[in-house]
């Protein structure tokens, strides 16, 4: 297991040392927060920025939070997913702010949602098959309905994305 060393901030404003691993993060309790390290360019650098890149894969990957039904990125509605998960899932772990932090975490959320999409589509849907039978294969444990499912599915098999992808 890889440990990441990142300064944590109370709600009293200590900051003091800690070695977190990925699962760590999410149990955190209210009052602490990870300080992210920004370079000179608006990136995330040092162990906090993997750790911030590992956690945003994460939350990314759950198609709870940001649905797959959408077609692409900019249509996700900023309420309730995109904001949301800045504010009550971000936010409520790492010290971040609203400005050029939250529009790099954004895209960054955007780009792995995508990949995180196609991953889903690659690893899921059986070109041998009918439409109707990939939809019963409904990817188990992702956060996915079957609504969203067939949606995707049907974005997926239209001919112009299929030239995109």
């Amino acid at each position: 297991m890889i440990y990441y060393l990142n300064n944590l901030i109370d709600a009293n404003g200590m900051i003091k040392e800690g070695h977190l691993r990925l699962k760590d993060v999410w149990v955190l309790s209210r009052e602490t927060k990870i300080i992210v390290h920004w370079n000179e360019h608006g990136q995330p650098i040092a162990e906090s920025g993997g750790l911030l890149g590992l956690f945003l894969g994460v939350v990314a990957g759950n198609f709870k939070n940001f649905p797959i039904s959408y077609e692409k990125w900019p249509l996700v509605p900023k309420e309730p997913y995109k904001n949301g998960a800045y504010r009550d899932i971000i936010q409520r772990f790492f010290k971040v702010d609203d400005g050029h932090q939250k529009k790099y975490i954004l895209q960054n959320l955007g780009r792995k949602w995508k990949d995180d999409r196609c991953k889903l589509f690659n690893d899921n849907y059986n070109w041998n098959l009918t439409r109707e039978q990939n939809i019963a294969l409904l990817p188990k444990g992702v956060g996915v309905s079957l609504n969203q499912w067939a949606t995707f599915i049907d974005y997926r098999l239209k001919s112009r994305t299929q030239v995109i992808v």
